[in-house]
């Protein structure tokens, strides 16, 4: 039945309907850890303070090699965190080691060890802000989750407090964002404007047809601000990106956006599984359904992030936007 709805549209399995709630909400069931690959080997990159593997004494740079005695040399990474991950309270075994030649040894000269750790519920942060060249507000926005625009309305009075007279430009970066949770998104725009339809969406039912206004007062009145696209930004990226360049309060920067211009309503069943159905399709201010076509940027420019040794070509030119250089 599924196979003939639309593409968005997909049923939920108890752990992905879990997973998916635990997203919308910030949080994740774990030990409290980031990784990343290095020569086909995990190791821990960044601990959660005061989580299950930093009260353990896990430490940044120790490796991971397998979990609940799975070896996680050569694997997937994603493998390896759907093993860390899991309900809160219950236990995983993790083992920690550093190869030298062909013999695991502990990743400060101690034996390999193995530390059963309970998860718990672990804070995912969706925004992550900087200073650049000490007087752009530079904000990455990795997802939507029900208190993402509270993260970023407080990384940006952190970041304005740091600069004596405030920011003299803003850059969101949306790219690589498939999404989340709409109000989010919604809440985000009305930060950034003071009237206006910021998005409405239409559906088959009357209670679908919605029409959402910005309240009156900004977050940063009268500074300029740039927003990275790329072909991922999608969902509720693009409900924040097309109200913004609809009502002339940011340039767009990058790739045509992906071009998901749906709305999902998420239905529990009884054992926990979950149909997640397409129930509405939202238009921007200006009435476009980016559907498929996506959003095309004001300013194109390529995504070179992930070309070693390149400059990122969509932040440059955000920069020099700001910066007065181009128009």
């Amino acid at each position: 039945m599924l196979s003939t709805l639309d593409p968005h549209s997909e049923f939920l399995s108890p752990e992905q309907a879990r997973l998916q709630d635990e997203t919308a909400l910030g949080r994740i069931g774990g030990i409290g850890i980031e990784v990343e690959v290095r020569d086909g080997r995990i190791y821990v990159a960044e601990l959660v303070e005061g989580g299950p593997a930093s009260r353990a004494g896990v430490q940044a740079g120790d490796m991971i090699t397998a979990v609940d005695g799975k070896p996680v040399k050569g694997n997937p990474l994603w493998e390896a965190m759907e093993g860390l991950r899991g309900v809160p309270g219950t236990e995983v075994q993790v083992t920690f080691g550093a190869y030298r030649g062909e013999r695991a040894v502990g990743s400060r000269g101690q034996k390999p060890r193995t530390l059963t750790l309970v998860r718990e519920y672990i804070p995912v942060p969706s925004v992550r802000g900087e200073l650049l060249e000490e007087r752009f507000g530079y904000f990455r926005i990795t997802h939507f989750h029900v208190d993402s625009s509270n993260e970023l309305q407080a990384a940006l009075q952190t970041r304005t407090e740091e600069r004596p007279g405030g920011l003299d430009g803003i850059i969101l970066d949306l790219r690589g964002n498939g999404g989340g949770v709409i109000g989010a998104a919604i809440a985000m725009a009305d930060g950034f404007l003071d009237e206006g339809l910021l998005v409405y969406t239409r559906g088959r039912q009357a209670n679908k047809h919605l029409e959402y206004f910005a309240q009156e007062g900004q977050w940063a009145p009268g500074v300029p601000v740039v927003v990275l696209v790329n072909g991922r930004t999608a969902s509720a990226s693009e409900i924040l990106a097309g109200a913004l360049q609809d009502h002339g309060r940011a340039v767009l920067v990058g790739e045509t956006t992906f071009g998901k211009a749906t709305v999902q309503t998420v239905l529990q069943l009884r054992n926990g599984s979950a149909l997640k159905l397409t129930t509405a399709r939202y238009y921007t201010p200006d009435g476009k359904s980016i559907s498929e076509t996506g959003i095309s940027p004001d300013v194109p420019a390529s995504d070179t992030r992930d070309r070693e040794g390149d400059p990122d070509e969509a932040l440059e030119a955000a920069l020099d936007i700001l910066r007065g250089d181009r128009s």
